[in-house]
């Protein structure tokens, strides 16, 4: 599954579930990333992936994840987060495309839809490429 091995590879990563009557509807995954060139002192996470049950979708779950995850990855003092998503979905949070603060994904994407929300103005504009983890190639990693 591909959770479990994001999980054993990034353990530095948060990965948060929504539970209803005991029960997972939901989860979410935040793995620190690395961009080249490096931005000195400059902590990243890329947010992927996220999954609600088909029952509890447009139903609250995947927002009350995101708000969640963001607000722990502020609390592990990460400047900004980018994910590869529906922009209108996540715009609601804030986030805007990637290439307007120089980010470009490793992943081929649509410039559109690669998205950061950047808690503080940390980018310079410089032209830097997103990194993932090995554990996010060739298992999907395009999804957010």
């Amino acid at each position: 599954m591909l959770v479990d091995v994001l999980r054993a590879e990034v353990p530095d990563a948060i990965s948060l579930v929504a539970e209803v009557d005991g029960r997972i509807v939901g989860h979410i995954f935040f793995a620190p990333v690395t961009l080249e060139p490096a931005l000195p002192g400059i902590r990243i996470a890329g947010l992927a992936p996220l999954a609600v049950s088909p029952p509890f979708q447009r139903k609250g779950v995947g927002s009350a994840l995101v708000y969640e995850g963001l607000q722990s990855c502020r609390a592990r003092c990460f400047h900004a987060v980018v994910v590869l998503g529906h922009p209108e979905y996540y715009a609601r949070f804030g986030f805007v495309p990637a290439h307007e603060e120089g980010l470009k994904c490793e992943f081929p994407a649509d410039p559109e839809v690669y998205r950061v929300l950047a808690f503080s103005p940390v980018f310079t504009g410089q032209s830097t490429v997103v990194r993932y983890p090995r554990a996010f190639h060739g298992v999907g990693a395009q999804s957010g």
